[in-house]
């Protein structure tokens, strides 16, 4: 029974100085921050070229396929 308290007193222990040191950093960085929070921020965005696509009752290519079929002669 010691040992569990032991174990979870050390774990909590661990926990408070892990987030209070990230606390603590996060607070250093926002007070040094002297450049704006988006550099790569853009004022004004335009669309990607679009293509028109062929419509479904043509192929990919353009013209009907024509499917031949080839038998392997033994």
């Amino acid at each position: 029974m010691r040992q569990w308290v032991v174990v979870a007193a050390l774990l909590v222990s661990a926990l408070i100085v892990t987030f209070a040191t990230a606390s603590i950093l996060q607070g250093m960085a926002i007070a040094k921050r002297t450049i704006v929070a988006e550099p790569f921020a853009v004022e004004k965005t335009t669309p990607a070229i679009t293509l028109t696509r062929p419509s479904r009752t043509e192929p990919a290519g353009g013209r009907s396929l024509v499917l031949t079929g080839r038998h392997a002669e033994m």
